[in-house]
Order: C-alpha cells, then structure tokens, then sequence
C-alpha cells in the first residue's frame, strides 16, 4: 500500500509526464506544439485555454474600467473655463512661474534679468543671446512672402527636378 502511494506521489510530482515505472517521458518540441495523444496545444487543453483567456478578457476589462473611472472622476474636477490654482491663497501664489528666452548659458541657474537701460554692457548679454536663439527664424528661404492680397513663393518651382 505504501508503495501504490509512492508512486502516485511521484507521477503528480512530474506533472503528468511521469510513467508508472517512474520513467519520465521526453516530448519533443513538435509534441509540446501539439500533442494529438494528450489533446493539448502549447502544453494546454482547449479548456484551459478558455479558462485562461476568460481570465484575461475579464481581468483587462475590468483594469480599463478602472482607468476610465478614475480618468473621469478626475475630468469632472476641473472647469473648463478658469484654472484649478490662481491666486494669493494657491500654492502658485501671485507670481506664476514663466518660461522665458534668453536662456543664458553662462548662468543657466539664474532666473533674474538684471540690466540698467543707459549701461549697454549691462544687457549686451541678454541681446546676443536672444539674436542668436532668434537666428533660426532668420531663414526665409523656400517660406512665402505675404504682400498685400497675393503670395508667392520666392523659390520657382522646377518640374524636371522632382
């Protein structure tokens, strides 16, 4: 009687695969892909592939309800028509923070622009920073120029290049 429960034991610690001599059986790839004796695919039966797919599709659409939820409980809190925080008693206060240029490279941790209007030294800094970030912008090449009612382009069109 012992021995009967040793080998049940054992043919459930090799998972099925076991012989009752205790042999394991070797499957090839081609029998992992599909085992027409053991009536599974990918080591699973077509119950448990129902089973498993049931979960995902229940368990992913449950996860994006969820998402949704919490995506409109959260649009519903904003105003369409006047920002969540202004004013003295937010956390951004009186004075909001804005992005600027000219971004000085020399000193990129300050964010003063200091300069006095009658010393020209005092903010040439500023005005070559602020020509060079501006230069990109310079190129009008191939744009149009807009006069009046008509626009052109500047560059003639050549068929026999395209």
């Amino acid at each position: 009687m012992g021995d009967s429960n040793n080998k049940e034991q054992q043919e459930r610690l090799m998972n099925g695969r076991g012989k009752a001599n205790g042999t394991i059986e070797q499957e090839s790839f081609g029998q992992f892909l599909f085992n027409k004796d053991k009536g599974t695919c990918l080591g699973r039966t077509a119950k448990s592939w129902v089973q498993i797919l049931g979960f995902y599709v229940v368990f992913y659409s449950l996860l994006a309800a969820f998402w949704i939820g919490c995506l409109a409980i959260f649009l519903r809190t904003l105003d369409d028509k006047v920002p969540r925080y202004y004013g003295k008693g937010t956390i951004i206060g009186l004075n909001p923070g804005v992005g600027y240029q000219p971004w000085l490279l020399d000193d990129p941790d300050s964010t003063l622009i200091r300069f006095n209007v009658k010393d020209k030294s005092s903010y040439a800094k500023y005005v070559g920073t602020l020509k060079e970030y501006l230069r990109k912008y310079e190129n009008i090449t191939a744009t149009r120029k807009c006069t009046g009612s008509r626009s052109f382009i500047e560059i003639p069109y050549n068929k026999n290049t395209t």
